[in-house]
């Protein structure tokens, strides 16, 4: 039975990573095919490019007309509750990671734009003790939540026990550490804010 589970694992990963490279449209179109099979919820018109890389595909949620650029990655994997909820019209570029392993939870919002290679990761190492070698510590669950109408510039990292208000904007190359206000703009490391969105003058 183990030696069963390992050979599907194993078809599984090849099926998976080939799947991940078919060009052009036909690459989109079975991508979505396949992916809307095993993911938990997978909406209408949700485009993934090529390079992505799902894992864990039954802890993903997926809303509608949600756009992935190349190389995206979304991590749901191990054996807890890890989590990650995408909302619809959701633009997500190039090299982006979402990670929610160890488990972490990760929600995004409606109408969130996400720049070329953020990294949202929703667990952090446990490294306090000194008489244990980091990488044998594990790891300390967390969560980022982040709001509609969201705008994430390029290069940006969030980290976890988060929490983005609606509106706000992520400047480029930003690390967020703390929670970000309704329209706030915020920027550095670690950033801080900047300014806050104003309402338009008819």
């Amino acid at each position: 039975m183990k030696l069963i589970k390992l050979v599907a694992d194993e078809i599984s990963t090849w099926f998976f990573s080939i799947l991940s490279w078919i060009p052009g449209r036909s690459g989109i179109f079975l991508r979505y095919r396949f992916y809307s099979l095993f993911l938990k919820q997978c909406g209408k018109r949700v485009f993934f490019s090529t390079g992505t890389n799902i894992r864990r595909l039954k802890n993903i949620k997926i809303g509608n007309s949600v756009t992935a650029g190349t190389n995206l990655r979304l991590y749901a994997g191990g054996n807890g509750d890890e989590s990650i909820v995408i909302g619809d019209h959701v633009a997500i570029n190039e090299n982006v990671m979402v990670n929610a392993d160890f488990s972490g939870k990760i929600v995004i919002g409606d109408s969130v734009s996400i720049g070329p290679n953020t990294v949202l990761r929703a667990s952090n190492h446990n490294y306090k003790n000194r008489d244990i070698l980091i990488n044998q510590q594990g790891h300390q669950k967390g969560e980022i939540i982040i709001g509609n109408d969201v705008w994430i510039a390029a290069n940006a990292v969030i980290l976890p026990d988060v929490v983005i208000g609606e509106g706000a904007v992520i400047s480029a190359g930003a690390v967020v550490t703390k929670d970000v206000a309704p329209y706030e703009v915020v920027g550095g490391v670690p950033a801080e804010k900047i300014s806050k969105r104003q309402w338009s003058r008819n």
